[in-house]
């Protein structure tokens, strides 16, 4: 995974860091899984986020609901 035009997201409300386990290819187990780690510390790609919200993005914006794969949905409370 890579974030060309990193922006730094910072989880509130995570206790500590989680080890995620996911599938190589979510549709066929056979194929493995490997670890992936979720800190308070994640970073999203630029173009996935806006200051200012509208009703056809479905990015991050202030006070969205987003899912984050592997994670689920989280509350955008501000951005800076």
């Amino acid at each position: 995974m890579v974030v060309l035009d990193p922006i730094l997201c910072v989880i509130e409300n995570l206790e500590k860091e989680e080890t995620i386990e996911v599938r190589d290819f979510p549709k066929d187990a056979s194929k493995g899984t490997h670890t992936v780690l979720l800190s308070k510390e994640i970073y999203v790609d630029e173009s996935d986020v806006k200051l200012e919200d509208s009703k056809d993005f479905w990015g991050i914006g202030p006070g969205k609901v987003v899912g984050l794969k592997y994670v689920g949905a989280v509350k955008v409370k501000h951005i800076e």
